[in-house]
């Protein structure tokens, strides 16, 4: 089932493999953060222990911050 909410369509060059690694070829990769989250950072620590799982956009120092 297609969600019809215009948040969650994609344009067709968005599921285009070669505009990806298009992006990562010239090295624009502006979603990628020099650091960790900064919600992740604030409300981190009160996390649960155990299995997280982790959707990636690219790069992510998260996963160091939530495996430490």
């Amino acid at each position: 089932c297609r969600n019809p909410d215009p948040i969650f369509r994609l344009s067709a060059k968005m599921t285009d493999k070669n505009y990806w690694l298009k992006k990562w070829q010239e090295k624009d990769i502006r979603f990628h953060q020099e650091s960790f989250h900064p919600q992740l950072r604030k409300f981190g620590s009160t996390l649960p222990g155990g299995t997280v799982l982790v959707p990636l956009c690219g790069k992510s120092l998260d996963m160091i911050y939530l495996s430490s």
